[in-house]
């Protein structure tokens, strides 16, 4: 390799190598190793292209109803600027008003590059539904696709005009509206807003076309998610038919994923998902209707389910004792009233997510702890509890998870807690978040002697569905003061 001074040798590297190097560097390295030769320079705007996202914000006037001049001549300037740069952005994220000006502008370069489109929908987004329908057969390599609801974005309709048919595309997120069409045979992942009811609007047309799909094809979805509704305060409408609701579950039978935030799931509801999604892997509930209390033995017709999430259920206990999981390896319960002994049988489950019941001051027998010594990774919110017997006794079942290696404690703020934990030398890996204790470090230290550090925030990948289910909580408290 060169060694003289006018050549870096780094500069000679492959661009697939520089390109992998990238992926580890900040933005500030990267720009500044971007003004050290020209071929870098371009290597970063190209790189900068596929990893970055054109993120224009969307908190300005343009989503506000009669600023259509202003709003304008700042498309406009936007859109100049874009058209004269040599970067066509993979991934970019804008208003709706916004896109209407660039597709005309930037067309067809800017379509054949983009692989993820996310649009905020302001006011008046019904101006821009056919352009938006035009465009989508034309993005070639598109794989996701968001309809983003923000302040000043009008109450959910079904919009005839629009219509969703694009040949690559994987994930649709529609917070906002259904279209009068999907047509996408890559489509593997949809979200929908709650307000939507789009699950019943779907089954109806499975009732109405003997299971057949003129308008929505989904049967070849592998996720979906009903996502929360995001006006505090404001009640979701619901169509009472539950049969067309139930006709669309029927028809998924490739689903692995499932996360229902809204509205409740009732017993038959669960039932129906059970004997028709077997595929199922991954799902999470907000909140559980039952009446019996062993309901839950319809789990055991999904012999793949690997993730379990149950936030919140009534009154009624709820029971694991019928249920046959054998590749159960995550379970997440909220405030639940649950039977701990019948956890027991649950031999496979590794990673446990817990919440106090506030409810019911019923502590987990010791008994559950000599059973599930396979435990590896085990969060406890202490939110809305302080018996501190019952804390003393919930320390005390920690003392006989030998194979615990990970421990989130949360919402830990009496005084008293310090004093009840016993040392726990099998865990590697303790999280405190929002915990309030009234000792030293040195202390903690001597409870966790292989622990190396404290950590002080949840990773984002255990905490995702927690936080949309503590929402759910909020929401529910809220309205039934």
């Amino acid at each position: 390799m060169n060694s003289s001074g006018s050549v870096l040798p780094f500069d000679e590297l492959p661009t697939e190598i520089i390109w992998h190097i990238f992926a580890y560097l900040d933005l500030d390295t990267l720009k500044s190793v971007s003004l050290t030769s020209r071929r870098l320079e371009r290597i970063f705007s190209s790189y900068s292209c596929f990893r970055f996202t054109l993120f224009i914000d969307d908190s300005s006037r343009l989503n506000l109803p009669g600023d259509t001049y202003v709003s304008h001549g700042f498309m406009e300037s936007i859109a100049k600027t874009l058209r004269h740069s040599k970067r066509y952005y993979q991934k970019v994220h804008l208003p709706v008003q916004l896109y209407s000006v660039l597709s005309k502008e930037l067309e067809p370069n800017w379509l054949q590059q983009l692989v993820v489109l996310n649009l905020t929908m302001g006011h008046d987004l019904q101006n821009y539904i056919t352009q938006i329908t035009v465009a989508l057969p034309k993005m070639d390599y598109l794989q996701e696709l968001k309809f983003i609801k923000i302040r000043g974005t009008p109450s959910a309709e079904h919009f005839i005009e629009l219509k969703i048919e694009n040949g690559s595309l994987q994930r649709l997120v529609l917070e906002v509206m259904l279209p009068s069409v999907i047509n996408c045979p890559k489509l593997r992942k949809l979200d929908v807003g709650a307000q939507l009811d789009a699950d019943t609007q779907f089954g109806e047309q499975y009732a109405q076309y003997d299971g057949q799909e003129p308008y929505w094809k989904l049967k070849q979805l592998e996720e979906f998610r009903i996502t929360k509704h995001k006006s505090i305060g404001r009640r979701i409408l619901m169509q009472h038919s539950p049969e067309f609701k139930f006709k669309f579950y029927q028809h998924l039978t490739q689903l692995k994923k499932l996360h229902i935030y809204e509205p409740p799931v009732s017993e038959k509801f669960l039932q129906i998902i059970c004997e028709s999604c077997l595929h199922l892997e991954d799902l999470f509930i907000t909140f559980l209707q039952v009446i019996d209390s062993n309901s839950l033995c319809c789990l055991s017709n999904l012999p793949d389910l690997r993730r379990l999430g149950i936030w919140q259920n009534n009154t009624q206990e709820l029971s694991f004792a019928s249920v046959n999981a054998p590749k159960l390896e995550n379970l997440t319960l909220g405030p639940v009233n649950v039977v701990w002994e019948s956890l027991e049988q649950l031999q496979s489950v590794k990673s446990l997510c817990i919440r106090m019941n506030h409810f019911v001051n019923r502590p987990i027998p010791l008994s559950f702890a000599k059973r599930m010594k396979q435990l590896e990774f085990l969060w406890i919110d202490f939110f809305f509890f302080a018996n501190p017997e019952i804390q003393r006794k919930m320390f005390q079942v920690l003392e006989e998870l030998t194979h615990l290696k990970t421990l989130i404690l949360d919402h830990m703020v009496e005084r008293e807690h310090s004093l009840i934990i016993p040392p726990l030398p099998q865990v590697k890996r303790l999280i405190l978040y929002k915990c309030y204790l009234n000792q030293d470090s040195t202390f903690v230290a001597g409870l966790f002697p292989n622990v190396k550090q404290v950590e002080l925030k949840v990773p984002k990948c255990f905490t995702w569905d927690y936080e949309e289910s503590l929402y759910e909580e909020i929401f529910r408290l809220r309205n039934s003061d």
